[in-house]
This record gives C-alpha cells, structure tokens and sequence, in this order.
C-alpha cells in the first residue's frame, strides 16, 4: 500500500511537470533523489531514528525543489504520510507551516488538504498492518498450540496403550499367581494322595479308598474354587458386543433393528471406543432431529477393518450442519486413518470405516440380533 501511495503522487506529479513543459535538469534530479530515497527507505531501512533522517532530508530537497517549481509542493504528501506512519507529528506541522508561507491562501487549502488526506491515508495503513500483524501473531500462536496439542495428543495415546500394556501384563500375573497359589496347590496335593493310593492298593486296601475317596472329595472341593477364581476374574461390567446391546436396549426413542457380523472377542479396546461412541452420538441424533420410527444399525468385522452402519427413516436434511457430535466422529476416525460418508437422503445414514488393530484371535462367526 506504501508503493501504491507514494507512486501515485509522484506520478501525478510528473504528469503535471510534462504537460506544464517546464522540465529543467534540477527537477529531474531532484525527483531521481526523492524516488532513491524512499526506495531505500522502504527495502532497506528497519531502524525509526534513520526512516526519520531520511523523511528530513527528503523535506528538505522538497523545500529546495519548491523554490525552483512550485509542483513540487505536492510531494510533501509523501513526506506527511511517513511522519504519521513513524509517529512524527510534529514535523507535518511543519509542513503546513512551510506551505502557509509559501501559498496563496486558496491553494493553501488545497494543500492542507491534501496533507490531511495523506496523513488519513497514513493512519489507516499503520492501523491495517498493525491488525495484520496481530492476526498472523495470533495465527502463528494458534498453530504453535495446535502443534503442541498434536503432540500431547500423541503422548496421550502412547502412555494409554503402554498403561493398557503394562495393565494387562499384570492381570495375566495376577491370574497366574491366583491360579497357582490356589488351584495348582490343591491339584498338587490331589496327585499325591492319588498316588499314595495306587502304590497302597495291593498292601493295604482299607487306607488305599481312604485316599481315594478324600482326593475326590478335595478334587470337588477344587472345582468349585477353579469356578470361583474363573468367576472373579470375569469382568463384572459388559464388554464387546454385550455392551453395544446394552446401549441400544437402553434407548426407547424408537425401534432399533441391530445386526452384526464377527468376533468381537477379537476387537481391541482403542477400536471398540470408537464403535461405541459413534453409536451413541448417532442415537442422539436420531432423538434430537430425525423424527424416525426405525433405526437400522449394523456392524460388519473384516481382516483389515470394521464397517459401521447407521441409518434412520427420519426426515434427514438439505444441509448437514456438522455439531460436536458429527465433528468428533470424523476426529476419532481421522486420527486412527479411519473414514466416514454421511447422507441425508430417505433419512440420515452414516457409513464408518474402522481400520482394525493388530489383535490376535479367532475366526469371526455370524450372529445377529434385533
């Protein structure tokens, strides 16, 4: 905007010379001087105290110029627009005094407005830069945090999958030290007696059923603590698909026709957060806005990934204004390479893509519920 203004007035200037004729050698010169000056004012100079020096100078070859021809009185925006810009008041007083003495007072009028006007020109700029600056200030902090929060957000992940690692390694401990410390012992103490009484069978019989009948004795008595640790160590609150069930029997809304296909014993933790989420806010969509009678939900397993889909008979929509619930849906699936459709045609659907986890397990078999 700088070079915009200032070429204006120095082309306008120009014009007026050439078409006035009077074009002495000293007016080329002095022009060449003040087209150098602010060139290397506006490319090369960042310290105030020089940009001042040199808005000086320029005043006065201006001044020096205006003895010679009265044209170059217009200039004198160009040096009014620098002193506003540097915050140099004093010197535009300057200026309009310089131009009051050297006048008529009609075109010192003209002149005073005309610095006005460039002075205007000068605070608007300063004020468009500074507001520039802050915003990209604000934009460069934004992604800086942006940045950061990525990389927490990783961290985040890490820590839960080592915390999930480190969780699971000592509930195979626990079970282990469990099993030992209770049925291994019993089973132990089963075979001795077991034995014992093998080798008592010929000698004497009597002792032999003895220890036959307390190892089966001892032997119930360690079934029912086998099913007692198997007991404990179930978890008491539903996982896998009982849980999506769990979800679905609990809306009353209206009806909901779910089907699904797989293991789901084989799906991680991290994998069935996301299917339950997006099941849960497609739910509540269906409750707030759809109007729908009928909801068909369907989860389908595959080697690479898990198929998600949700679809109303409801009104649906002409455009889909994406709230918290649609926008944290795409985030989840984005964040693990994952990817969602969404139509509003014959009601609201939606179609996830879950890329699957390495988990070992079984082959998926067919199941379904309604």
């Amino acid at each position: 905007m700088n070079y915009i203004f200032k070429t204006f007035f120095l082309v306008y200037m120009i014009f007026k010379m050439s078409i006035s004729g009077q074009v002495a050698p000293i007016d080329i010169i002095i022009i060449l001087i003040v087209i150098s000056s602010n060139i290397f004012k506006e490319r090369f100079i960042n310290s105030s105290i020089i940009s001042v020096i040199i808005a000086i100078f320029e005043v006065v070859i201006i001044a020096f110029g205006v003895k010679h021809n009265l044209l170059f009185i217009t200039l004198f925006a160009i040096t009014a627009y620098d002193f506003v810009r540097i915050k140099i008041y004093f010197l535009v007083i300057f200026i309009l005094l310089f131009g009051f003495y050297s006048l008529s007072l009609s075109r010192f009028i003209d002149f005073s407005l005309l610095i006005a006007l460039s002075c205007f020109f000068a605070y608007v700029s300063t004020s468009l830069e500074v507001k520039e600056m802050t915003y990209k200030e604000s934009y460069d902090k934004e992604r800086k945090y942006r940045y950061e929060l990525e990389q927490s957000r990783v961290k985040l992940i890490n820590m839960s999958k080592e915390i999930a690692h480190i969780t699971e390694v000592n509930e195979r401990n626990r079970i282990a030290r469990e099993i030992h410390d209770t049925v291994g012992h019993k089973i132990a103490g089963i075979l001795l007696q077991l034995q014992a009484s093998l080798k008592l069978r010929i000698r004497d019989d009597k002792m032999s059923n003895r220890l036959l009948k307390e190892s089966i004795e001892n032997l119930s008595n360690t079934l029912v603590v086998l099913r007692d640790t198997v007991h404990n160590i179930k978890p008491k609150e539903k996982v896998g698909i009982e849980y999506i069930k769990q979800i679905i029997a609990n809306f009353s809304f209206c009806h909901v026709d779910f089907s699904f296909k797989g293991d789901f014993n084989n799906i991680s933790a991290a994998n069935m957060e996301i299917i339950n989420h997006s099941i849960k806010e497609a739910l509540t969509n269906v409750m707030r806005h759809s109007k729908a009678d009928n909801v068909i939900i369907n989860i389908e397993l595959y080697d690479k990934f898990i198929r998600l889909f949700i679809k109303d008979n409801g009104v649906g929509c002409e455009k889909i204004t994406e709230g918290l619930g649609i926008s944290g849906m795409k985030e989840r699936l984005n964040n693990i390479g994952g990817s969602i459709s969404i139509s509003t045609k014959d009601g609201f659907m939606i179609v996830a893509i879950v890329p699957r986890e390495n988990v070992q397990g079984g082959v998926g078999v067919e199941s379904s519920h309604s």
